[in-house]
């Protein structure tokens, strides 16, 4: 199940991981009856309700909640229960709801109960925000598309205000691959998308001075590309000029290499 779920994170119409699921939720399915019929109905309901979660609409969960039904007075707690450890949070809720209706769970314990499905919640939303911000890293998805990048997860991870405790890794594993990005475009020599990077390295919170040591990094290597392109471009203009090859073709005759020299070498002689 946790397997089928990541690839669902990574790739959300990987029809695999779907009929996985199903599949999965047909041997819950069969492992609730079996459970049932035994009697053991602790493992019924948990086998249940992460089925239901799975494969809300499955044919046979209306005639298993009805034999559940027929004992709900000592199996109430119980349901509740087996729908939180499946994260089944909606269905945790309607069930306390039908227990405070027959008041077949004291008020207090469902009072406990309530405060459980509020931690969960905000735990398991906190925890599928920082899947999908690992993933979206390990794609290399940074910062597009928009609304489904690290730097859309991670700014939803930010507002929650309850995610310190993950946030500073994320962050600093974010920020390195930024500066891998950063680098990487310094090495392709282009600079327009370097400068891109850099821009999302601001603001992203880095350090100043990690900015401008990439941009000092940046400048040297267009300093040694400028460095090196020079005797280039005098010798391809002296070749050309040997060949008498002066005005054409276009873009590849001796004037045109002597000006792009003028350009790169203004005081060269």
């Amino acid at each position: 199940l946790a397997h089928y779920r990541s690839v669902l994170t990574y790739d959300p119409a990987n029809g695999e991981a779907r009929q996985g699921l199903e599949r999965i939720a047909e041997v819950l399915v069969g492992r609730a009856e079996g459970s049932m019929a035994a009697r053991d109905y602790p493992a019924a309901l948990r086998s249940l309700e992460v089925a239901r979660s799975l494969k809300p609409d499955h044919p046979k969960l209306a005639a298993l909640d009805a034999q559940v039904g027929q004992r709900l007075s000592e199996l109430s707690l119980a349901q509740i229960q087996a729908a939180l450890q499946a994260n089944a949070f909606d269905r945790a809720a309607t069930l306390i709801r039908q227990a405070e209706r027959n008041g077949a769970v004291p008020a207090a314990t469902l009072a406990q109960l309530k405060q459980e499905i509020t931690r969960r919640e905000a735990r398991t939303e906190q925890n599928e925000l920082v899947r999908l911000v690992q993933a979206r890293m390990a794609q290399g998805r940074l910062v597009e598309p928009a609304n489904d990048s690290a730097e859309h997860y991670l700014a939803q991870l930010q507002q929650r205000g309850d995610a310190a405790d993950v946030l500073p890794r994320l962050r600093q594993d974010y920020t390195r691959r930024l500066v891998g990005e950063a680098r990487g475009a310094i090495a392709r020599g282009a600079p327009a998308e370097f400068d891109q990077w850099l821009a999302e390295l601001r603001e992203s919170g880095a350090p100043n001075s990690q900015v401008a040591a990439l941009q000092r990094e940046a400048n040297q290597a267009q300093q040694q590309a400028r460095a090196g392109e020079g005797p280039r471009l005098q010798q391809l203009a002296a070749d050309r000029l040997a060949q008498r090859r002066l005005l054409a073709p276009e873009a590849d005759n001796a004037i045109h290499y002597y000006r792009a020299l003028q350009v790169a070498e203004p005081r060269n002689a």
